[in-house]
């Protein structure tokens, strides 16, 4: 015979073992790729340091890929750059082409505002 503590171990061990989370394995964003805020022409660069703050970037552009089409982007210190060779916030210039991954939520004006986590510059050619 099934006792009354035997009852309640096992019903809470089906509660606690029902509330368990699914490992689905693989580094976020391998599946189902970037998500970028925008792409396009960086057309304002603006250079300043205050605290972790480098400065700032317009980019627009009508590319499907996007979540936006125009833009003001903070690059902060964490603002990570591809390919890591292309030397970072200091060698990025107006008429370059970029892809933007947005830190965080983006305020939603016009043009958007967020800040970047990190920037693909694309070929050049």
């Amino acid at each position: 015979m099934i006792g009354m503590k035997q009852i309640v171990m096992l019903t809470a061990l089906m509660f606690l073992g029902a509330c368990g989370t699914e490992e689905t394995g693989g580094a976020p964003d391998e599946d189902q790729g970037m998500e970028y805020g925008l792409i396009g022409e960086v057309i304002e660069l603006e250079r300043h340091e205050r605290d972790d703050q480098l400065g700032s970037i317009r980019v627009q552009g009508n590319h499907e890929d996007a979540m936006y089409d125009d833009g003001v982007v903070t690059i902060t210190t964490d603002t990570a750059f591809d390919p890591d060779a292309f030397g970072g916030f200091e060698a990025l210039e107006t008429g370059m082409e970029v892809e933007v991954v947005f830190d965080g939520a983006a305020m939603e004006s016009h043009p958007v505002q967020a800040t970047a986590a990190q920037i693909n510059v694309l070929d050049q050619e």
